[in-house]
């Protein structure tokens, strides 16, 4: 009798560790799994960062940099030139432009007519 208890609770303990091994190995297998998912995303993430990064670069690259203004290869003592051009805002404010800002001076300039109180709310 003590014989067929004692062989119940082995076939059980051996049942329940079967279970048990299972569950983990099952476990480590999805852990296994999200690891490799994360890692896959994580390398989709940094292939499309630098596919980016490269289309970035090559925009830099073809830019027209002609706009910018070349300077001479030994500077002046004082270092600082003044634009050519004034431009006067509304308000006493005094602007020294070159062209390129020339533009958006005179739009700020038309924005200020049209909507005075959008720029009053401002001071």
């Amino acid at each position: 009798m003590i014989t067929a208890h004692l062989t119940d609770v082995v076939i059980a303990s051996t049942v329940l560790n079967i279970v048990t091994i299972s569950a983990l190995v099952l476990g480590a297998v999805l852990f296994r799994d999200s690891l490799r998912a994360q890692a896959r995303l994580t390398d989709r993430v940094h292939e499309r960062d630098g596919k980016h990064v490269t289309a970035l670069v090559d925009r830099l690259i073809a830019g027209d940099y002609s706009t910018f203004r070349e300077y001479p290869d030994q500077d002046e003592e004082g270092g600082m030139e003044l634009p050519e051009q004034e431009i006067e805002i509304e308000g006493g404010l005094v602007r020294r432009s070159t062209e390129a800002t020339r533009a958006s001076a005179e739009e700020e300039l038309l924005l200020r007519e049209d909507f005075p109180e959008v720029f009053s709310e401002n001071r």
